[in-house]
């Protein structure tokens, strides 16, 4: 997973930058997306190598224009997945590095929903294929796979 770090009113340091990486990075896990997808693999050397089809585009920053309680952080990470498909969360809290575990929360979340819903998808291809499949070739000819509902009622 390639990772895309920007700082918005905040200076980005090296420990934030491993923070990052490390929270978000761990999402990678996930990134098999129902098995479409593989998240590590090896190279033609035996190098292991890191799918670089995903891309996490990390943006922090500190919102202080209409608080008074001192300063609020923002974290925001747009996720690019494969069929284009674009996962979102964003979070605020009192504290930088909370902001980031929300925000990796609410991705986890979207991920799992991506996940499911390609899943679900799958399933229903499967089961219209099985459909087709039972089907006579006669039937095919005649039409009879495509009558829905309201044909069947007019006879």
């Amino acid at each position: 997973m390639k990772i895309l770090i920007k700082g918005t009113n905040l200076e980005l340091t090296e420990e934030i930058r491993r923070y990052i990486d490390q929270k978000i990075g761990g999402l990678e896990k996930f990134s098999a997306f129902g098995g479409s997808l593989p998240a590590t693999g090896r190279n033609a050397g035996g190098k292991e190598t890191i799918n670089e089809s995903l891309v996490a585009r990390v943006e922090i920053g500190i919102t202080t224009k209409h608080h008074k309680s001192g300063p609020i952080y923002r974290a925001e990470v747009n996720l690019s997945v494969p069929d284009k498909h674009l996962l979102r969360a964003e979070a605020e809290a009192q504290d930088l590095y909370q902001a980031i575990d929300k925000a990796k929360l609410i991705l986890e979340k979207e991920i799992n929903k991506y996940k499911k819903s390609a899943v679900s998808k799958k399933h229903r291809a499967a089961l219209i294929f099985k459909k087709i499949k039972s089907l006579s070739p006669m039937a095919w000819f005649k039409g009879e796979f495509r009558k829905g509902k309201r044909e069947k009622e007019k006879f």
